[in-house]
C-alpha cells in the first residue's frame, strides 16, 4: 500500500494524470507476486499443517488452501482500495467494506447453518470474499481514470 500510495500522491498532490497508469503496473506487479502466494498456500498449507502445527492440526491445511485465494486478492486489491481515500472517495470505500464485510458474514451464518460443515461454510465464504474484491478494483480503477480524466489525462481506465 505504501508503494502504491508513494508513486501515485504526488500525482495526486500536483494535479497530475498517470494514476490509473500506476494503478494498473502496481496491480499487474502484485498480481504475479500473489499467484506465487496462492500457490504456496494452496500446496504448502495441506501439506505442513501437521508437522508445522501438530496432528491435531491437520485439517487446518486444507482451510488454509480454500482461503489462498482470498488472500491473494487481499494482497492485490487493498493498494488500489487504499487510493480511494486521497482521491476523495472515502465514503464509497466504507459502503464497499461494508458490504463486503455483511455478504461474508452472512454467507457464514447462512452456509454454516445449512451445512453444519466448516469447509463447505469456507468454500462458500471464500467464494463469496472473492467476489467482494470485484466493486472494490472497479472503484479503484474508476476514481483513478476519474482523476486522470479531470486532469487531461487518457479518457479510459486501461
Amino acid at each position: 500500500m505504501q508503494v502504491t500510495l508513494g508513486a501515485v500522491a504526488p500525482l495526486i498532490r500536483e494535479g497530475n494524470p498517470g494514476v490509473t497508469k500506476k494503478l494498473r503496473e502496481q496491480t499487474l506487479r502484485l498480481t504475479a507476486f500473489s499467484i506465487l502466494v496462492v500457490a504456496s498456500l494452496a500446496v504448502g498449507g495441506p501439506l505442513l499443517a501437521g508437522p508445522v502445527l501438530g496432528p491435531e492440526w491437520v485439517d487446518a491445511g486444507v482451510l488454509i488452501a480454500v482461503f489462498a485465494l482470498p488472500l491473494g486478492l487481499m494482497l492485490v486489491a487493498l493498494p488500489g482500495t487504499t487510493l480511494l481515500v486521497p482521491l476523495g472517495k472515502e465514503r464509497l470505500l466504507m459502503m464497499l467494506q461494508s458490504a463486503r464485510l455483511v455478504a461474508i458474514v452472512v454467507t457464514f451464518l447462512i452456509a454454516g447453518s445449512l451445512t453444519n460443515s466448516i469447509l463447505v461454510t469456507s468454500i462458500f465464504a471464500s467464494i463469496t470474499w472473492v467476489l467482494a474484491y470485484i466493486p472494490l478494483m472497479i472503484a479503484a480503477f474508476a476514481a483513478s481514470a476519474e482523476h486522470d480524466r479531470d486532469q487531461g489525462g487518457p479518457q479510459r481506465a486501461g
